[in-house]
């Protein structure tokens, strides 16, 4: 698998947002990138897993040449302990596959309002329409401080309700990948979504569209019921 430069990361939520951003973007009219899809399957059984693994969906923006733009995975959400094997060998993945220049991953994130308690200060809009937050992980470039300029920091109280996503972002910090977060605070899914929800999920959306070249539909945005999360020990899938 060629990595391209910039990977976006989407953990695929209860809500079904990754799947919803992923879905929403796509070539620019005019551009000479084209939109492939395929499927990436990985191994656990170093770690002990016993069960089938890993199983991500890609989609791929090459260009006229078929070299790799922009690559998206979207990675199912693991319970820990699973969550940092699975994250550690897709990192892994994607830094063997790019030995020589480390690509700039983006980490999307969709945090629950109640996760964020009340700032003093209001996040600034992005495009003076809605607030998003972001913040470098890992190493700093000159691109990646590009790409956050104008965005605002996360909220002193933020607290990642994902795990995938924090065993993510860990693996970044020590590996020191050149990557970014960026975030908006959500409320509770259901089928009636409230405008500023929407509004958050299409905020994320046209980020990644600004700073990957790519176009990102708003009428993809289709809120998706949350699921009640079958019961299960996480535990069993390390031991069978």
């Amino acid at each position: 698998m060629r990595v391209a430069r910039k990977v976006v990361i989407l953990i695929g939520d209860e809500g079904g947002l990754g799947a919803v951003i992923s879905d929403g973007l796509s070539v620019r009219p005019g551009s000479d990138l084209s939109r492939e899809q395929s499927s990436l399957q990985l191994s656990l059984e170093n770690y002990g897993v016993k069960d089938p693994g890993v199983s991500c969906s890609l989609i791929h923006f090459n260009d006229r040449c078929g070299s790799p733009q922009v690559l998206i995975i979207l990675v199912p959400n693991f319970e820990p302990p699973v969550a940092a094997c699975a994250v550690n060998e897709i990192l892994a993945t994607v830094i063997s596959e790019n030995s020589s220049e480390l690509p700039i991953i983006v980490v999307p994130i969709f945090q629950p309002s109640l996760k964020i308690s009340q700032e003093p200060k209001k996040p600034k809009l992005f495009d003076n329409r809605v607030a998003i937050f972001g913040v470098e992980i890992g190493l700093v470039t000159d691109t990646t401080q590009a790409m956050l300029s104008g965005i605002p920091k996360p909220p002193s109280s933020l607290r990642l309700s994902c795990e995938t996503s924090a065993c993510l972002l860990q693996m970044i910090r020590v590996l020191n990948i050149p990557s970014l977060l960026i975030g908006t605070s959500i409320g509770q899914p259901d089928i009636s979504a409230k405008a500023e929800d929407i509004q958050g999920v299409n905020g994320i959306g046209e980020f990644l569209a600004n700073c990957t070249g790519l176009s990102f539909s708003k009428g993809k945005t289709n809120w998706i019921e949350r699921e009640k999360s079958r019961s299960q020990e996480p535990w069993r899938a390390l031991y069978g």
